[in-house]
């Protein structure tokens, strides 16, 4: 009896913190995946003088020449595309596929991808 009692006691102290570090290496994911959508991004405009929009993860990974996980942990796409702006703007996001409403996004300025809300536990 005592042990059961134990493990359920180590058991609740263990699962969040796995959670958390699982959940922090879906955000590396997600992260990594932007900056490349940015690069890519850039390297189109540079051969077609425009950023392109993307709708989801094969859209993506067709335009852009990617290879974006089909089903993954996140939906990626490109919008608000402003190519008559001075200078052209884009900003691509990576929503999360789960009941967190976790939205990671970056422009072509940026250095780093902005977590939103920022009142998720999980934005860090």
């Amino acid at each position: 009896m005592i042990v059961v009692v134990i493990i359920g006691i180590l058991a609740a102290l263990a699962v969040p913190n796995y959670i958390k570090a699982v959940e922090r290496t879906r955000n590396k994911e997600a992260i990594s995946m932007l900056k490349l959508i940015q690069q890519a991004e850039k390297m189109y405009r540079l051969e077609n003088n425009r950023y392109v929009a993307c709708s989801s993860n094969t859209d993506s990974n067709n335009k852009l020449r990617l290879n974006l996980p089909s089903g993954g942990n996140w939906n990626y796409r490109v919008y608000r595309v402003n190519n008559r702006s001075n200078p052209p703007r884009f900003t691509a996001i990576a929503r999360r596929r789960s009941l967190d409403r976790r939205v990671w996004s970056i422009d072509q300025d940026d250095e780093e991808p902005v977590c939103s809300p920022r009142w998720s536990k999980y934005c860090e």
